[in-house]
């Protein structure tokens, strides 16, 4: 079953995305002008993992196995290779000061790098993690499925304890309703958890320890999205991604949705916007489009600096938001 989960993880990161049903529920506030395209670039290979560090973009390629460092001139600073390990298999990035660190569902591992070498197992996680971020401090945040409860939880990982930060809406569905994005800001002041399938994340903020409710701006209810497979709880194919991948800096969080209102609908928006919300508080801001997508599938969402970095296949865009 743990096998079964990982797999439908690494599934759902590839999957082709569909558009939810044109809903009449909410509207969205577009702003001209807002978004300036400041750099372009091919990387060598199609990115489908997107993250930044040190003042770099890191981009990782499933099919490749591959790890490139690469700087906002499009130059490849660094190159690792993963392809000789058939067992490896990166789900998301987090980082520190001193190491990124490679998030492995598949063998329920964290690794760390400092990109000058090869990987070096850091940790070991619970075989039931679906997300994993390294904490600012000691320890790490992860989402997991906890079979006893029959529900996905948020949890703080540490050395000495266990801390259950937040227990989501029990589905017997080993976690597939609530799978979903977890990451945290580029000054790792705040972790969020943005869900994919509904409009009900979390944002957490390290210093306080409060948890904050954030809606997105489509306000689709939770529900269960699984059905039955030949060994246990699968994802719908009939489930369509609402939030596919998102970013923040310091001041704002942007999500990339593929929710369509009926205004959307209406003015000929037929691929997806970016939403953005602020941090402090969670409310929505506006929208905008990422110009030049139309028709292609965005992989990759990371913030830089002030610049929010968008990949789609090999290409990644640079861009400035005015917000």
């Amino acid at each position: 079953m743990l096998t079964l989960l990982a797999a439908g993880i690494m599934f759902f990161l590839t999957r082709p995305q569909k558009y939810m049903d044109t809903r009449t529920g909410f509207t969205r506030t577009y702003r001209a002008g807002m978004v300036r395209v400041t750099g372009f670039f091919e990387a060598p290979y199609d990115v489908d993992i997107l993250s930044a560090w040190k003042n770099t973009i890191i981009g990782y390629g499933l099919c490749k196995k591959q790890l490139l460092q690469m700087d906002t001139a499009g130059r490849v600073l660094r190159h690792m290779s993963f392809s000789h390990r058939h067992d490896f298999g990166l789900h998301s990035m987090s980082y520190d000061s001193n190491y990124l660190y490679c998030i492995d569902i598949n063998d329920h591992s964290v690794y760390k790098t400092d990109l000058s070498d090869s990987l070096l197992l850091a940790d070991t996680l619970p075989l039931s993690v679906m997300g994993c971020v390294k904490n600012p401090g000691a320890g790490y945040m992860v989402q997991q499925f906890g079979p006893a409860s029959k529900s996905a939880v948020l949890r703080s990982l540490h050395a000495q304890r266990d801390d259950t930060v937040f227990l989501f809406k029990p589905f017997d569905d080993w976690g597939v309703s609530h799978r979903g994005l977890l990451f945290q800001n580029v000054n790792a002041s705040h972790l969020f958890y943005v869900p994919s399938f509904n409009a009900h994340g979390l944002v957490y903020e390290y210093a306080t320890g409060k948890l904050y409710p954030l809606t997105t701006v489509d306000n689709n209810p939770v529900s269960d999205v699984s059905i039955d497979g030949p060994q246990g709880k699968i994802l719908s194919s009939k489930a369509p991604v609402i939030n596919r991948v998102a970013a923040a800096n310091s001041k704002y969080l942007f999500v990339l949705s593929y929710a369509r209102s009926n205004e959307d609908r209406v003015n000929g928006i037929d691929h997806p916007v970016v939403d953005v919300y602020a941090i402090h508080g969670g409310n929505y801001q506006c929208s905008f489009v990422i110009p030049g997508i139309k028709g292609v599938r965005i992989s990759g969402l990371t913030c830089l600096q002030d610049k929010l970095v968008v990949s789609f296949g090999q290409k990644i865009t640079l861009l400035d938001v005015n917000i």
